[in-house]
């Protein structure tokens, strides 16, 4: 199990490393950090992420959950969270099926909820000693309700592409990037893109760096396309 300590909780939590991990059983992340600052500005900030994996023969189970809140001069400006579910099964030699839900909302991106239910097939194109390729591609049923909209449902695309590189645990990155167009209008998409970069320093404790872009084609009046978060930290692993 590892313990996650960053200085910025993103809200996505990329997984894609843990995933190359042939090991059978559970593997897990906690990550709870805090930013307390006094005086000419008063910002508190807290992160939670929690990161679950169970590995049985060709089955795959995923936990995942997220949650962010930050106060600026005793004023809330950052308030979200995202609770995950994936289940993968090895169909056929380098294939997979997936199903998955997520529930989230971010009261700053105008977002009081979001459900998702969604099907997926996953190619694994690449697996050396180093390398690893990953494609995926499927679909999402959508129901949203926003701040100054009617709750309303759409049917999503969802396809996505992801590298990793791993050296005998000491090093390990990262990138994934997923594309998420409305069916019937690919005008309407959101685009996702997260690196991960990982390396040991000491036995069991990594230094971790991170960056996470979210885009949206059409946001909400008012809100801006794009999200960015760069995280640096420290990662224990048990």
């Amino acid at each position: 199990m590892g313990f996650i300590f960053v200085a910025e909780a993103q809200a996505f939590i990329n997984v894609e490393s843990l995933r190359i991990d042939p090991k059978q059983g559970y593997r897990g992340a906690l990550g709870l950090s805090g930013n307390f600052q006094t005086g000419n500005t008063e910002k508190n900030i807290i992160n939670f992420n929690s990161l679950n994996r169970y590995l049985n023969e060709k089955n795959e189970f995923l936990a995942l959950a997220n949650y962010k809140y930050g106060e600026t001069n005793h004023i809330k400006d950052t308030y979200l969270g995202a609770v995950h579910l994936r289940y993968s099964r090895e169909l056929e030699e380098d294939f997979f099926g997936e199903v998955f839900v997520q529930s989230e909302f971010n009261e700053f991106r105008s977002l009081i909820q979001r459900d998702l239910l969604g099907l997926s097939a996953r190619f694994r194109w690449l697996d050396t000693e180093n390398f690893f390729l990953f494609t995926g591609s499927g679909f999402f049923f959508e129901q949203e309700q926003l701040k100054i909209e009617d709750r309303h449902e759409d049917l999503r695309g969802n396809f996505y592409l992801s590298v990793v590189y791993s050296k005998d645990s000491a090093l390990r990155s990262s990138v994934i990037a997923y594309f998420q167009p409305l069916w019937n209008e690919l005008l309407d998409h959101r685009l996702h893109l997260d690196l991960d970069f990982e390396t040991r320093i000491y036995k069991a404790l990594s230094a971790t760096v991170g960056f996470d872009y979210q885009f949206d084609n059409r946001p909400v009046v008012g809100v801006k396309k794009y999200d960015s978060t760069t995280t640096i930290g420290l990662r224990a692993n048990f």
